[in-house]
């Protein structure tokens, strides 16, 4: 059974990897809101997690946007 940081990261790593549409535009406060919860429950600075993030998606392929 997953946790509920596991969870988080997943569900984050999925929005990053969402194309750069209008529902992503629409949908910041969602993204920072994730990617803040993960930080303070990684217990590390919220633009560490979008950096780790955005690079995980990119070793996936799964990122949109450069």
């Amino acid at each position: 059974m997953r946790n509920h940081k596991q969870i988080l990261a997943d569900f984050y790593l999925d929005l990053l990897a969402l194309p750069q549409n209008k529902f992503r535009v629409l949908n910041q406060p969602l993204y920072a809101m994730i990617r803040d919860t993960l930080a303070k429950e990684l217990e590390c600075h919220p633009e560490t997690v979008q950096n780790i993030f955005e690079s995980m998606a990119r070793e996936d392929g799964r990122l949109s946007h450069s």
